[in-house]
């Protein structure tokens, strides 16, 4: 009974170790997502950027979000919580670039930066994202704060 019993028991705790690993029903906020290889990785707004990947676009795993912190965010924005939004991905010559926004809220202090990466998988030995910083930017007292319009319509 024993040598049944604990194949079974083992079985069923991998089994549901891996069901949490997946989710099937996930909630984010202006994804985008890239294939790389047989896997879907999607980047949404998030604490660092937040990552999934998916197999089939129907199962995801939370993977380790982009930053840590944005290093040359705070030197911009000094009340920055790490709350980066509205990423986009596109692959050119090798590499993907990954754009990103981070403001203060109801303020014009603003930017774009970029990130790199050779591979999307992080498992990969080339998995690693090269921040490059700003792209462009909005400079308190001399870009108009269109946040402020979005009452007025």
């Amino acid at each position: 009974m024993k040598k049944i019993l604990l194949p079974k028991l083992f079985f069923l705790i991998i089994s549901i170790s891996i069901a949490r690993e997946y989710h099937r029903d996930i909630s984010v906020h202006d994804p985008v997502m890239m294939k790389e290889g047989d896997t879907y990785y999607l980047f949404a707004t998030g604490r660092g950027i937040s990552v999934w990947s998916s197999p089939d676009i129907n199962n995801w795993k939370k993977e380790e979000s982009v930053f840590a912190s944005a290093p040359w965010v705070q030197e911009v924005i000094p009340d920055f919580k790490n709350h980066i939004w509205a990423p986009d991905i596109s692959f050119h010559q090798g590499k993907y670039f990954l754009y990103y926004s981070v403001s203060s809220f109801g303020k014009n202090t603003s930017a774009i930066g970029v990130t790199t990466n050779l591979k999307l998988d992080p498992q990969s030995p080339d998995y690693k994202w090269e921040d490059h910083g700003i792209v462009v930017r909005s400079v308190p007292g001399r870009d108009l704060n269109l946040s402020r319009l979005r009452g007025s319509q």
